[in-house]
């Protein structure tokens, strides 16, 4: 097992780290190939509330950050998610705000009723490999591709946060 998740928990515990020089976060918690957060300022326009699922996450968010880590692909994965709103016709009109504010996902899944996550924005980075042939997770370098992909992505995060400024969330 050590040897299966080892490298895993290496790289989101250096994504983990690297959170508080990218963003001032209101919630952070890892768990099996996940880093999720959600920075302060979209937390700051976000209600807790029932969720149908993401149940081992402390916190009810309806919208999240994360990071995950595909070993066998040597992928670094960053995400912003709709989850699991139990009230589905708010889960819709808030995919819906999102679609008009200019995000395109995969529509014919996420407006069904009983949908559950829908990606909003995500993206992908193969991590090097060391000269022995394994993933490089050196935490250095692993803050250093999280921070990129961050940068990258918070540019599209802020629109998003004010599209969740406008929304009504009715509760």
């Amino acid at each position: 097992m050590i040897v299966q998740y080892g490298t895993s928990s290496q790289v989101l515990d250096a994504c983990e780290a690297s959170l508080p020089q990218l963003v001032e976060t209101g919630f952070v918690q890892q768990s099996s190939g996940n880093v999720w957060f959600l920075p302060t300022e979209m937390a700051d326009c976000l209600p807790e509330m029932a969720l149908t699922g993401w149940t081992f996450l402390e916190k009810k968010y309806p919208v999240l950050c994360w990071f995950h880590y595909v070993k066998r692909k040597r992928q670094l994965c960053l995400g912003i998610e709709v989850g699991p709103i139990q009230n589905s016709e708010l889960r819709i009109r808030l995919l819906h705000a999102i679609k008009d504010g200019g995000f395109s996902f995969g529509e014919k899944a996420a407006f069904r009723e009983e949908a559950k996550y829908t990606r909003i924005l995500s993206q992908r980075r193969k991590l090097k490999q060391t000269d022995g042939g394994t993933v490089d997770d050196d935490p250095d370098y692993v803050q250093e591709v999280a921070a990129s992909m961050w940068k990258k992505h918070w540019q599209d995060g802020k629109k998003i946060i004010e599209i969740l400024r406008r929304f009504d969330w009715g509760v």
